[in-house]
C-alpha cells in the first residue's frame, strides 16, 4: 500500500493511499472526504496523475470551503469536474457543503443520480446508498439534521439492502443498532488513525476524513 501527502488543508495533510480493493476488485474506485478548500485542486491533481480516468469516485462530504477554518461553500464545481473526468461520480453532502438543486439533479452518463441522499444505486454487484449531512441543530443552507430526523432517513435507505452505506456522519454518533450487520460503511467528518475498522457485529467502517483512497482493479481477476 503506497501512501503520501497530496496537499495540506488548514495545516493538516490530505493523504493519498493506494490500497487493496475491498469494494469490488473488478472495478476501480476513488474514495474521499473532507477536502474542504483543497477539493478542486485535489481533483485536478488526481486527473493529471492519471487516477481519475476509469475510476468510480465516491465522496463522503465537505468538498467545498474557503481558506478560513470552518467555512462553508458550494461544491458544484468540484462535482462537475469529477463527472467530466471520472467514469462515474456519487456523493453525500457534508455539513460545510451548501445545499442546491443543481447538485441534487446531477446525473452520470448512464442516467444515475450522483446524489446518494436517501437513494440507492447499483454499481455492478454492489448496492450503494447514503444520507446527507450530520446530526446537529438545524443550520440554514447546509446539512445538519435533528437526531430523530437523521435516523429516520437512515432507516429509509438501510431497508433497501445495502452493501455500502455512505454518510458524512460518523458511526460513533449514529445509533449503533442501525448499523449492525451492515457490510461496509464509508464516512468522513471525524478523523481517526485507522482507515478500516471492523466491529464485533462484523460491519466494517472506513474513515475517509482528509484521505483519498485509490482502489485499483486487481490483476488476478
Amino acid at each position: 500500500m503506497s501512501c503520501f501527502p497530496l496537499a495540506y488543508s488548514h495545516g493538516h495533510p490530505i493523504m493519498f493511499h493506494e490500497m487493496d480493493n475491498f469494494l469490488d476488485p473488478t472495478r476501480q474506485f476513488i474514495l474521499l472526504s473532507d477536502m474542504h478548500d483543497m477539493a478542486l485542486a485535489i481533483a485536478e491533481m488526481l486527473h493529471k496523475m492519471g487516477y481519475l480516468k476509469g475510476s468510480i469516485v465516491i465522496a463522503a462530504g465537505d468538498m467545498a470551503g474557503t481558506g478560513k477554518l470552518g467555512s462553508d461553500g458550494d461544491p458544484i464545481d468540484v462535482y462537475s469536474y469529477f463527472m467530466e473526468h471520472a467514469k462515474a461520480f456519487y456523493f453525500v453532502q457534508g455539513n460545510h457543503d451548501y445545499f442546491s438543486d443543481a447538485c441534487e439533479s446531477l446525473r452520470n452518463s448512464d442516467g444515475s443520480l450522483c446524489s446518494l441522499d436517501r437513494k440507492t444505486v447499483d454499481v455492478g454487484k454492489l448496492r450503494i446508498g447514503g444520507v446527507h449531512g450530520i446530526i446537529g441543530k438545524d443550520k440554514p443552507d447546509v446539512h445538519k439534521r435533528p437526531t430523530d430526523v437523521y435516523h429516520s432517513y437512515l432507516k429509509q435507505v438501510l431497508k433497501r439492502g445495502l452493501d455500502v452505506l455512505v454518510t458524512h456522519e460518523t458511526p460513533m454518533t449514529i445509533d449503533g443498532k442501525l448499523l449492525k450487520e451492515l457490510p461496509l460503511h464509508l464516512f468522513g467528518h471525524h478523523h481517526r488513525n485507522n482507515i478500516l475498522e471492523t466491529a464485533k457485529g462484523g460491519e466494517t467502517s472506513v474513515c475517509l476524513d482528509g484521505r483519498v483512497l485509490f482502489l485499483p482493479i486487481r490483476s488476478d481477476v
